[in-house]
């Protein structure tokens, strides 16, 4: 002890060599702390998944020359293929991926221009739901964004959004406006319901293939109770439209007292598919010079958002007997071909249509099956546009020949400008319609 305390003195007493003692110790105990043996985190995996169709392929590694740097700062690359890939596969499509660690979910769309990831467990501090597609920004979704309602989670597992069946995800297509479009289809483990369109990045409680009609240009008697009906004398509509476009109807007719303006329409949908399309006039201002005849109007209604389905057009103010209702046809969005075959041995009655995007809705009411939506091999599609565009000069009716119990089919080439059209009964064992209908029908979609 006495030794001890005269080494302390001793330190005590020369100033620099205490300095350069706290020194050394204070070097010692911070290498210590460096070597001691540290976590270290799960090596992040190489990600494959393929479409439910079995068409493409996507793969998420590093990006060249980043094999030898840690996962936390490598860099890596998502990266879509044909499936199943030749042996020098072409990249169909290729982004930054910014992989991390977790327990997610990834889906690949049908259609390859989509991958989706999932997380597993609930957080507000990051995305749930994240949507690459190509070059396009990436898409991240909150809880707060999806509407997730944490206070309703099951009690024993306080972070599971997600229901636990194997269907709480799933990506589905259905019609739209715009042609056939895929959403991802959540469940949460409260029960509800969430789609995200996969391509406008709108989240919604059900499925977006509904849509309101509208009329343009639109004038309400409710909101300018001094607006009045304007008496219709005719009008004139096509008896066929397609979902996603405008549907005109003119109408001419007169006006309720003399001076009187036209300004809009008012448009109606009741029970049974009734449109009922209101000419709505205005009164002259006050003090202007006033006519003392009634003037004849001629206007045009613009309407658009109708479904897909059977009409019966009526104008409100219009006589029957100066004017019967039209019938009215919607169809889903136009199509680049449409092909429907009926008849033979069987009595099929089916429908094909091919849309630009390399999406087929092939639909049959005799044999009764749902819609079906299949993805083109791209060298598919490539041989239908060949042959499309072969037959464009050369679409008119064709005698053929007259077999018994033999289909009738019809077909239509839509170019973005008019639809060429085309029936038949035979379309011949050679030349480009015996393709088109040999693709479409044979079941090789």
């Amino acid at each position: 002890m006495a030794s001890a305390f005269g080494v302390l003195l001793g330190v005590l007493a020369r100033p620099h060599l205490g300095l350069a003692l706290c020194s050394a110790a204070l070097a010692l105990t911070s290498w210590a702390w460096r070597a001691e043996p540290r976590g270290q985190e799960a090596p992040l995996p190489v990600v494959s998944v393929q479409s439910a169709n079995a068409m493409f392929a996507a793969e998420i590694r590093k990006a060249p020359g980043q094999e030898q740097v840690p996962d936390a700062l490598a860099r890596w690359r998502l990266s879509v293929y044909e499936h199943p890939r030749p042996a020098r596969a072409e990249v169909l499509w290729s982004c930054a991926f910014p992989h991390r660690a977790g327990a997610r979910a990834y889906l690949l769309a049908d259609d390859g221009r989509s991958l989706v990831a999932v997380e597993s467990e609930y957080s507000e501090a990051r995305a749930l739901v994240r949507r690459w597609r190509g070059d396009e920004e990436l898409v991240e979704l909150s809880a707060t964004e999806l509407d997730i309602d944490r206070s309703r989670f099951p009690k024993d597992t306080p972070k599971a959004w997600l229901a636990a069946t194997p269907a709480a995800l799933a990506l589905e297509w259905s019609e739209l406006p715009r042609g056939p479009g895929l959403a991802l289809h959540v469940t949460t483990s409260y029960g509800e319901s969430r789609y995200f369109d996969l391509e406008s990045g709108a989240v919604t409680r059900a499925p977006a293939s509904s849509t309101e009609p509208l009329v343009e240009p639109p004038a309400s008697r409710v909101e300018k109770p001094g607006l009045r009906l304007a008496l219709a004398r005719k009008f004139q509509a096509p008896a066929l439209a397609y979902w996603g476009e405008v549907l005109e109807v003119e109408v001419s007719g007169d006006h309720p007292t003399p001076n009187w303006m036209f300004v809009g329409f008012e448009l109606a949908l009741r029970e049974g598919g009734q449109l009922v399309l209101s000419p709505i006039s205005a009164p002259p201002p006050r003090n202007s010079v006033q006519a003392q005849v009634i003037q004849r109007f001629d206007a045009k209604a613009r309407i658009q958002g109708l479904m897909p389905g059977r009409y019966t057009l009526r104008v409100e103010g219009c006589p029957d007997d100066l004017q019967q209702p039209l019938a009215l046809e919607v169809r889903p969005a136009r199509a680049f071909l449409e092909l429907s075959r009926r008849g033979g041995f069987a009595g099929l009655d089916q429908s094909f249509r091919v849309y630009p995007s390399g999406v087929a809705v092939v639909g049959s009411v005799r044999p009764a099956r749902p819609t079906e939506f299949r993805v083109l091999r791209r060298s598919t599609m490539q041989r239908l546009v060949d042959a499309a565009a072969q037959l464009k000069s050369d679409l008119r009716a064709r005698p053929g020949s007259i077999v018994a119990d033999g289909f009738e089919f019809r077909l239509a080439i839509w170019d973005g400008v008019r639809a060429r059209q085309l029936e038949f009964q035979d379309q011949g064992s050679v030349g480009a319609l015996h393709e088109i209908v040999e693709l479409l029908t044979s079941g090789a979609l």
